[in-house]
């Protein structure tokens, strides 16, 4: 068996997308409203999204890659 690093990056990845909304708060439903607290609920929410797009798209593309790069190799072999 081969070692394919590449699509061990995207499965992480990808695992750690649907992971990084575990912590997912409601902006609508937030009971903390104050100030002075250190991120306002919408700015938590907003992180967790935006940490949610990017491992989705990372693994995405590094998937593509590998399969790219795996297809291009057997087709150099078999020529």
């Amino acid at each position: 068996m081969k070692n394919n690093t590449m699509a061990m990056l995207a499965l992480i990845a990808l695992v750690a997308a649907p992971a990084s909304l575990v912590g997912y708060i409601d902006p609508k439903t937030c009971p903390i409203q104050a100030e002075d607290v250190f991120a306002t609920c919408q700015q938590a929410a907003d992180q967790h999204i935006w940490g949610f797009w990017i491992f989705a798209l990372f693994g995405v593309g590094t998937f593509a890659i590998s399969f790219i790069r795996r297809r291009f190799a057997s087709r150099k072999r078999n020529d």
